[in-house]
């Protein structure tokens, strides 16, 4: 080996050695706790989600209604089983509503919540022609000595009269 390739090797070889302690050291106080140094671990724990819904009476179904008409109404219920607060929504899916003028059909969506004092938002208006989100909750979790809190729905559909012409 001539002197020529002995530098080459021995440059080689500090370059590499002098990256390998670069990255081992940036590693060292990249992985550091910083603040108070007697902490040995550090621990994390989420919240328990459970939501439950109950489909109360089934699907909601009209035939041969006229104008004045109250379909019975779904009732349906969400509670909260974990441990924490949480909100959720209530959407409607797979609808079919074949009015002429959609604003003829209404529908209410009451609440109640099973705890003294808790309130929740109800809905009120004209039918969805397309599947969309109807209000937004927030249920709060079971405590120690307190049931989950259980909101329960009722929801109506009526054929507005609106004495004129609605055939």
């Amino acid at each position: 080996m001539n002197r020529r390739q002995k530098i080459i090797i021995s440059v080689t070889g500090i370059v590499l050695v002098l990256l390998i302690l670069v990255g081992l050291t940036y590693a060292y106080f990249l992985t550091r706790i910083q603040g108070n140094t007697n902490i040995r671990s550090i621990s994390v724990t989420t919240a328990d989600l459970r939501l439950v819904y109950g489909d109360g009476n089934g699907i909601i179904t009209g035939d041969r209604i006229i104008p004045g008409t109250r379909v019975d109404s779904k009732t349906f219920t969400v509670s909260n089983a974990g441990n924490a607060s949480v909100e959720y929504g209530v959407f409607l899916e797979d609808l079919v509503n074949n009015f002429e003028r959609t604003e003829d059909l209404s529908l209410t969506v009451t609440c109640e919540s099973n705890i003294t004092g808790h309130t929740c938002d109800g809905y009120s208006g004209n039918f969805p022609t397309e599947n969309s989100m109807l209000l937004t909750n927030t249920i709060d979790a079971a405590s120690t000595g307190v049931d989950a809190e259980v909101h329960t729905y009722s929801l109506t559909l009526e054929y507005v009269e609106t004495n004129t012409d609605q055939s």
